[in-house]
């Protein structure tokens, strides 16, 4: 027994076995009966080729080819309709791609097309014809074809349909990939070697235990019927090398023959400069550039994959950095659309445009661009995508709008993209010439001008941004300012008040005694502010406080102007980590503020009393009291006040703000004519907890 035929008997052994195991337990799965017609003939075609290997003088060249052919062809149906049937549609003829149905009828055609060329020219010549060449061209097309097939319905398969048909596709591709490069070595010398003739059955029966596996795991297939311009660009691009190393083996061949002594080498030469041809074609951006506008233009309906496009702005945009600034990604963005190697970005700026960002584009000149130029203008009113080619050409386009001098002095300069947010024009890009110049179609100004709108959302929101810090880091100036400015407005007070007695007291030593007082205590205030200021606001733990002798001082400053405030101490001994002076400060204007919402004939209380870990300090009043509404959305407000010119509005703010800064908190408790509370639980200090003897001992060290 020969080689082959022990080789392509295995095979047919291993056909049938598989015919008879989707037969019994898989019917109806992954293909449905088409497949079992295609095991089925593969196992036939497995035997009559082991038995043309036993018997080669009575098996003829053309009935081998044809079966070869009739087997490859099947295969190649079945891989065309997984890829283009829905079986989760109501009819399995769903509408498919165009460049699919060429090629599947396309590919059905030639074959037989040829072979019913060669049968005419036999019985009209009675001379066999080029049968050999004939068996080996349509060969090497079936498996280039059926690879072709293989590779698109693994792209397109869904996720989940993967783990299903991928040693399918391993089998099939394996199967044909084999056969690839068989017929390939047959066009270099225009006949098959024996050797890779007889090892293809027992290829094929390799591949029959991964259909077994790849059959096991199936159970409706269901797809997704979508073929996308990156899988239309590579399988277009697959074809096209085949194409090419046919050319190749021709070329070398014709080489060799007709080249003499010198033959050999000449062909080696000769298939060196070809494959360095296409490694170059092949790493070349502008090559690559002209193949997808080719096949833009002639295989497709839709010029752009829309979804991967925004997936792929939406990432583009979305992938800052501290080193790569939105400005410079949103360049690439849109020039990454044309194959267009760089740009520059303008954005308004107080009036006019000026230049941000600059990507591989020459620019004459970089002072800003007027605001109200007919340009601009055009751009803001229009959103309209300028070809500045098209604009040389028919101005009328445009309605006649002339090109502004400092774009005239960019040489390479081909696109206008304007970014508008709203009704407003952001800003604008200009983009260099692409790596190989094509017209803009309706899409190519439909796409630019959506992502030209994206692009200006994402600028003005990284623009509101970058003045939101700017703000934040006034608004801290600003806050610290109206601090200061209340407490100078407060010593102001007191000293106003020396000023205006003075005139009638001065002889008096009780007044003089009271005015040094006054004095001493607005000095002591100044310096405790300058230590704030020098601190930068931190006060917590600077100082600790005796809550009972604050509040005393407190009653004590605030006992001039009526109703006089009294004090209720619930709890002696009480401690907190606060600055004395500042919280002196803050419970006498809450003081203040309850006596000025207070009659003369009411009652303000200061009650200091403990709950847990927290000292309570209760200010009490009978006064005219504040709504919810009130208290809710202005009492906290800063400058929000009711006092006229004579307040600031930031009293009771800084009141809490500091409560707040000590760990503690700040609530009010109020009804319309039914006075206010407001409660300020400040965390006791450690030395609190301490028992009073221990605290004593403490004080006299």
């Amino acid at each position: 027994m020969t080689p082959g035929a022990l080789s392509y008997g295995l095979a047919a052994l291993l056909f049938f076995g598989l015919l008879g195991v989707i037969a019994t337990r898989w019917r109806g799965r992954f293909g449905g009966a088409f497949l079992v017609a295609v095991v089925l003939f593969s196992a036939i075609w497995a035997a009559i080729l082991a038995f043309a290997s036993l018997y080669p003088q009575i098996a003829p060249v053309r009935a081998v080819a044809l079966v070869d052919n009739l087997r490859s062809l099947l295969w190649f149906t079945l891989l065309w309709r997984l890829l283009t049937r829905r079986e989760d549609a109501e009819s399995t003829d769903a509408p498919i791609a165009p460049v699919l149905r060429k090629l599947f009828v396309g590919t059905w055609v030639a074959v037989i097309g040829l072979h019913l060329a060669a049968f005419i020219h036999q019985l009209v010549t009675g001379q066999p014809g080029l049968q050999t060449t004939l068996f080996i061209s349509t060969g090497f097309a079936l498996a280039l074809a059926s690879l072709v097939m293989v590779e698109q319905l693994f792209r397109n398969s869904a996720t989940e349909v993967r783990w299903t048909i991928k040693f399918f596709c391993l089998a099939v591709g394996g199967i044909f990939a084999y056969d690839i490069y068989l017929f390939a070595s047959g066009f270099l010398f225009l006949r098959l070697d024996g050797d890779l003739w007889d090892a293809r059955g027992a290829v094929n029966a390799l591949a029959v235990p991964l259909l077994a596996l790849s059959i096991s795991r199936s159970g409706r297939l269901k797809r997704k019927q979508f073929v996308s311009r990156r899988v239309v660009f590579y399988t277009s691009a697959l074809r096209g090398v085949g194409l090419y190393r046919i050319l190749m083996a021709a070329g070398g061949f014709a080489v060799r023959a007709y080249g003499g002594t010198w033959g050999a080498f000449a062909q080696i030469l000769f298939l060196s400069g070809a494959l360095f041809v296409l490694a170059i074609v092949l790493f070349s951006g502008q090559a690559r550039a002209r193949v997808k506008v080719f096949l833009t233009k002639h295989f497709l309906d839709y010029r752009y994959d829309y979804r991967e496009e925004w997936l792929d702005l939406t990432r583009a945009l979305t992938a800052t950095d501290e080193e790569t600034p939105l400005t410079a990604l949103s360049i690439d963005a849109v020039a990454g659309l044309l194959d267009s190697p760089g740009g520059a970005l303008w954005l308004r700026d107080e009036g006019q445009y000026a230049l941000r960002e600059v990507h591989n584009l020459a620019l004459a000149s970089q002072q800003p661009i007027a605001a109200e130029s007919a340009f601009t203008r055009f751009l803001g009113e229009r959103e309209w995508i300028i070809d500045l080619t098209e604009l040389e050409r028919e101005p009328q386009l445009y309605d006649d709008l002339e090109r502004p001098a400092w774009l005239q002095a960019i040489e390479d300069a081909w696109v206008v993209v304007p970014l508008k947010q709203g009704d407003n024009l952001l800003g604008f890009i200009v983009l260099a010439r692409a790596l190989a110049m094509r017209e803009l179609t309706f899409e190519d100004h439909d796409l630019l001008k959506t992502v030209g709108r994206q692009i200006a959302g994402h600028l003005a929101l990284d623009q509101s941004v970058q003045l939101l810090a700017e703000t934040r880091q006034f608004q801290a100036y600003n806050r610290l300012t109206a601090f200061i400015m209340h407490d100078l407005k407060n010593l102001i007070a007191q000293q106003s008040l020396v000023v205006m007695n003075a005139a009638r007291h001065k002889d008096k030593p009780e007044f003089i005694d009271d005015a040094i007082a006054t004095v001493d205590n607005s000095v002591k205030r100044m310096n405790h502010l300058l230590e704030q200021l020098r601190r930068g606001g931190n006060q917590r733990g600077a100082q600790t406080s005796r809550v009972g002798e604050v509040c005393r001082d407190v009653v004590a400053r605030n006992s001039q102007r009526k109703p006089l405030p009294e004090l209720k101490i619930e709890a002696e001994g009480l401690r907190v980590a606060a600055p004395t002076e500042t919280l002196t400060m803050v419970l006498g204007h809450l003081v203040r503020n309850a006596q000025e919402a207070t009659p003369a004939d009411g009652s303000v209380m200061v009650i200091v009393g403990r709950d847990g870990e927290n000292a309570m300090i209760s200010i009490r009043d009978t006064g005219s009291g504040m709504s919810e509404e009130f208290v809710r959305q202005r009492l906290f407000r800063p400058f929000d006040t009711t006092k006229g010119t004579k307040g600031m509005g930031i009293g009771v703010y800084q009141a809490r703000d500091f409560m707040r800064s000590m760990g503690g908190q700040l609530t009010v408790t109020s009804a319309p004519g039914e006075g206010s509370t407001f409660v300020a639980p400040l965390p006791l200090d450690d030395t609190t907890s301490k028992p009073s003897a221990q605290v004593a001992i403490e004080e006299n060290l």
